[in-house]
């Protein structure tokens, strides 16, 4: 009897140990159908962590995708105007109509931007046209106003080394998986420029009520001028913080980056 009771005593003792050494290991799949194979014991809670979820697949708006829409049409009028306001200062001195054009370019800057967010019509080519057409003017009209004298050169200068500047730092942002972003201050400095040049070359129209004009036009120019070299040293500062902390992407961490934001979308 003893020898019988110690039996079933190790017996027990062994069961332990192999329930042990089952919820410690990998767990196998139990008996399916009747089909023999291992099986977890059935008071062995199993604890296999759900699959991930597959990734869905990228979703386009087909909207982002339009190139024909009225903001972007705005955008492309504004870029081939540019050039007819150069040619209309420098080539023509017509400096009346170089006026009203420069007119109609800055207020289809603001337009373009307003009518895409009130219909909602923004698109990718946009993100790409609008700040291409606002640095063609930002560079080609202060230019062209240098030429005729109605602004000095080295104010020209700073102002056309800064965007190229900024241009450069774009690479720095793109080699970390990062796109450079526009701050409030950027965009009201660009707008003051906007208002500043028509005011600049409306103080040398040839009309006799401009007198009061001319300061006006001058403060309205100085203070977009500081406020646009100050917003450039902002983005000089946020690209070098970056440059500092944000290491540059190999090549896989960047396909691994565009493909988590793919998903993420």
């Amino acid at each position: 009897m003893a020898a019988a009771r110690k039996r079933d005593r190790k017996l027990e003792l062994d069961s332990e140990r192999v329930h042990e050494i089952l919820r410690d290991a990998v767990d196998l799949e139990p008996v399916v159908d009747g089909h023999k194979a291992l099986a977890v014991p059935p008071d062995i809670k199993r604890d296999v962590p759900p699959p991930p979820p597959l990734p869905e697949e990228e979703s386009v708006d087909p909207a982002s995708l339009r190139v024909f829409t009225v903001p972007n049409l705005i955008s492309l009028i504004r870029l081939f105007l540019v050039p007819v306001f150069v040619w209309l200062l420098v080539g023509k001195h017509d400096y009346i109509m170089a006026f009203v054009v420069l007119i109609i370019v800055g207020v289809s800057d603001w337009a373009d931007g307003k009518i895409a967010r009130f219909w909602h019509v923004e698109s990718k080519i946009g993100t790409y046209l609008d700040p291409a057409a606002d640095r063609l003017m930002t560079v080609a009209v202060p230019i062209s106003m240098a030429i005729v004298g109605f602004i000095p050169w080295w104010m020209v200068i700073i102002i056309v080394c800064r965007d190229a500047f900024l241009a450069g730092m774009i690479f720095v942002y793109e080699r970390r998986g990062l796109r450079m972003s526009v701050i409030y201050l950027g965009k009201l400095a660009t707008a003051s420029l906007m208002v500043a040049f028509p005011m600049l070359l409306l103080a040398y129209l040839p009309v006799s009520w401009n007198d009061w004009v001319m300061p006006l036009a001058w403060a309205i120019f100085i203070w977009a001028f500081a406020l646009y070299i100050w917003t450039g040293i902002l983005y000089v500062y946020r690209g070098y913080l970056l440059f500092k902390k944000v290491p540059v992407l190999t090549p896989e961490e960047k396909a691994q980056w565009q493909e988590d934001k793919r998903i993420l979308r």
